[in-house]
């Protein structure tokens, strides 16, 4: 058993905890039913349903910040093909614009 008062681990047949002393819940109960209701803590299907769809919202929120993450990699990109095609055409004005643009991504 757990002890809520001060987070000690105490034996199954304890009354009291070995730690503080006060007594745990469920003490003095027979054991024949604390094993009973160890083993009525089957998951049911329902219950499974509605914890994935309480963590549905979690994976659609990381999903979403995913791809945002991917187009503004993808926008780098292509700040940074324009300043180096700049570069390479001796437009030095809007390559360092494009560079400005794609700060963060290679060697900008």
């Amino acid at each position: 058993m757990f002890c809520t008062a001060c987070a000690a681990l105490n034996p199954r047949a304890a009354d009291a905890c070995r730690g503080c002393g006060r007594r745990l819940a469920g003490a003095g109960a027979p054991t024949a039913g604390r094993v009973a209701d160890a083993g009525s803590r089957t998951v049911s299907s329902g219950s499974r349903l509605s914890s994935l769809l309480a963590a549905a919202p979690l994976v659609a929120l990381v999903a979403v910040l995913l791809l945002f993450r991917e187009a503004e990699r993808a926008g780098r990109d292509r700040a940074y093909a324009r300043a180096e095609a700049a570069a390479a055409a001796g437009e030095y004005d809007a390559a360092l614009a494009a560079f400005a643009a794609a700060a963060g991504h290679r060697d900008a």
